[in-house]
């Protein structure tokens, strides 16, 4: 599982890596580097999608185990408020 660091630096990484690439692309660089330079940036930008949606649904199935569990939980809740009795009365503190 990739954690949230992981993909914040990879986000940071392809934040930096146009900035770079776009000094590159205006410095001296021909059609065929140029198309070099855009294919890795494309290629480094799919993977970071792909990433993000692994991420996205291993997330979604949590999610729907969590919900679940609190369906679960709230039923519980339930059975026991109705099936406890509780004597209207003033608590000891009074």
């Amino acid at each position: 599982m990739t954690t949230v660091l992981q993909l914040s630096c990879n986000a940071v990484a392809l934040r930096v890596l146009p900035c770079a690439l776009f000094f590159y692309y205006t410095h001296a660089m021909n059609t065929e580097e140029r198309f070099i330079a855009l294919e890795t940036k494309i290629m480094y930008m799919e993977e970071f999608i792909a990433k993000l949606q692994d991420e996205a649904v291993e997330n979604s199935k949590q999610i729907e185990i969590l919900r679940e569990e609190n369906k679960i939980l709230a039923g519980r809740c339930q059975e026991l408020a109705e099936n406890m009795d509780i004597p209207n009365r003033r608590p000891p503190h009074y």
